[in-house]
């Protein structure tokens, strides 16, 4: 590759960073519910609080490595926009070496980076199992669609090998894809048949996740397969939030408009336009999952909230392809002028800036807006965090915290609320505890749930130790 396009790829990199990193400009901590839980999960590996089910295990152990070497949760605002960049390299250079057109790669990426992010849906501002495992999708969707195209074993095994690692880590990015890698393989079916041996590798996937899930879920064997039936059916109030977003909502119409275009231009400018039908696959099946599920209420392999996520990072590529045509007609329209070569030239790479131009301000023009029902919130501030970090020094005790609080409480000073928001227990709990009128009803909750600690916002008159006191959080101590 020409030193000019490494500098490019390292200028779109650089500003991957700067723009995904946009939510944390004036916030040090991580910006989801989520991300706290999964902090405070991969710390409680090896301890007696860690033995509950957790089916994205493998995501935590690479954040219980990570907190080996570093305070997990201050480098935290760093990992959404470091791995958003890491997948935007990745959807480039299988976009690159899928069209052979480094535009189109570079295109690809810009129209990733812009895909927007809320609290429903997800995104790249947050760092969860679902953007760890972006790049490899892109990863084994591409290999696996070369292994079969090209013949190649190898690179259908690096495909099956990369699935299996994200069974762990995150199977709905496993299992979202099974329906449409299947048909792809079945529309090869003869070179499936000839290479029954590598492909019915394929069927341990499913096979891994029945274990893994079987080792988690704690069932009898006789019980598995119906149990793993039912949750792979995903009903409305699967999520925190139960919100019918559209990818319009974080996919803009202009990048969506030129995806269409993209898929026309697959058909009708590309010779060898079957080494994409992977990639028309993938937003057909998960278009297709999404409006079932409107129409039933459910969706069977992933939840809605996924599906939306997994059909749009599937149109960047397609987008890119619509852009690099689109400016290609361009360039035909102007050789048809009666001008010279050189003014001919000069024209198509003013127009070319401008197309590109306008196509990236329409993109990102409302990247930063959010809907209110759905817009980023603060679990922690400074003055909080620094009473979480004056817990953390103290004996081991159940802490009574704020419902949003609490979703951080572990993370932070690696003391257990008697519940949260969300995930830790009946948040009920903490309403009863800060609603009840006498110091008699507070006391029967703490005895009930043998907290040792109280977080306020406001003084409370019920004799507790008072032991840390600064711009309105009080602790106590019971």
């Amino acid at each position: 590759m020409q030193k000019k396009k490494v500098f490019l790829l390292a200028l779109i990199s650089i500003a991957a960073l700067f723009i995904v990193y946009a939510p944390h400009y004036n916030y040090p901590f991580p910006r989801h519910i989520d991300e706290w839980h999964n902090i405070e999960q991969s710390l409680k590996i090896g301890t007696a609080l860690g033995k509950g089910t957790d089916f994205e295990y493998g995501f935590h152990i690479i954040l219980f490595t990570l907190s080996k070497i570093v305070n997990l949760v201050l480098i935290y605002k760093f990992l959404p926009a470091i791995w958003a960049t890491l997948s935007a390299l990745t959807l480039f250079y299988v976009t690159y070496k899928t069209t052979n057109i480094f535009k189109i790669g570079v295109f690809a990426m810009i129209f990733f980076i812009f895909i927007k992010s809320n609290v429903n849906l997800g995104g790249l501002w947050f760092f969860t199992p679902l953007t760890f495992s972006i790049p490899f999708i892109f990863i084994y969707i591409y290999f696996f669609a070369e292994g079969i195209k090209r013949q190649n074993n190898k690179f259908t095994l690096i495909s099956l090998l990369i699935m299996a690692f994200l069974v762990p880590i995150h199977s709905i990015s496993v299992l979202f894809a099974v329906p449409f890698l299947t048909i792809y393989a079945l529309i090869n079916y003869k070179y499936i048949l000839k290479e029954y041996k590598i492909f019915s590798l394929f069927v341990l996937i499913p096979l891994m996740g029945v274990i893994f899930y079987k080792i988690f879920s704690r069932v009898s064997y006789a019980q598995v397969i119906p149990n793993i039936i039912d949750a792979l059916k995903f009903k409305y109030g699967w999520g925190v939030l139960e919100l019918y977003n559209s990818p319009i909502q974080i996919y803009s119409l202009t990048a969506i408009t030129l995806a269409v275009f993209g898929i026309f231009s697959i058909f009708l400018f590309v010779k060898e336009w079957k080494k994409f039908i992977m990639y028309l696959l993938w937003p057909v099946w998960v278009g297709f999952m999404l409006l079932f599920y409107k129409l039933t209420g459910y969706s069977y392999l992933s939840p809605y909230q996924r599906n939306v996520y997994y059909l749009v990072i599937s149109l960047p590529l397609l987008s890119a392809i619509g852009l690099y045509y689109f400016i290609e007609i361009i360039k035909k329209m102007i050789n048809n002028i009666y001008l010279s070569e050189k003014a001919k030239n000069i024209i198509k790479k003013i127009l070319e800036i401008i197309i590109i131009s306008a196509v990236i301000i329409l993109t990102s023009r409302t990247y930063l807006y959010v809907e209110n029902n759905i817009a980023l919130y603060r679990l922690v501030d400074n003055n909080s965090y620094k009473l979480l970090i004056y817990l953390k020094n103290l004996p081991a005790g159940n802490v009574v915290a704020s419902p949003n609080l609490a979703m951080a409480t572990y993370a932070i000073s690696l003391h257990q609320p008697i519940a949260a928001a969300f995930f830790n227990g009946n948040p009920q709990i903490l309403a009863d505890f800060y609603n009840s009128k006498t110091c008699a009803e507070k006391n029967s909750i703490l005895e009930k749930y043998k907290a040792k600690y109280i977080i306020s916002n406001s003084p409370i008159d019920c004799s507790w130790k008072e032991i840390f006191n600064k711009e309105n959080y009080y602790l106590y101590k019971n």
